[in-house]
């Protein structure tokens, strides 16, 4: 009886010492799964960060070239709104009896009333 009772313990043992080595080395692999799971999320994380400041970047710039568009019409609008204004001016100056005033470091023809 002794000896088949000392097998059968060893037999035991070595399956509890495979099952705990296959134990430890999942363990391990569970461990170097984890660890690059984690570097792809902060990678990812990384990403994410730099895709939402090149957004943010490319809307400031959109923005901004926006905002110098709309200036730049808009003093082509009052240039435009000046012009048109001297032109009736010139325009009323052809037509009728006029005056020649001094105005804004410019000529501007002035319509008076003469007494023709």
């Amino acid at each position: 009886g002794w000896p088949m009772f000392n097998g059968m313990l060893e037999k035991r043992e070595n399956t509890i010492r495979e099952a705990l080595k296959k134990s430890e080395e999942a363990k391990i692999e569970s461990e170097r799964v984890l660890a690059e799971y984690k570097k792809q999320l902060d990678d990812a994380k990384a990403q994410a960060t730099q895709i939402i400041a090149d957004a943010r970047e490319t809307g400031d710039a959109v923005k901004a070239d926006i905002q110098q568009k709309a200036q730049a019409e808009t003093e082509l609008l009052e240039l435009r709104r000046q012009t048109e204004e001297e032109l009736d001016a010139w325009r009323e100056a052809v037509q009728g009896n006029v005056i020649w005033e001094e105005h804004d470091d410019s000529n501007y023809p002035i319509k008076a009333a003469c007494g023709t």
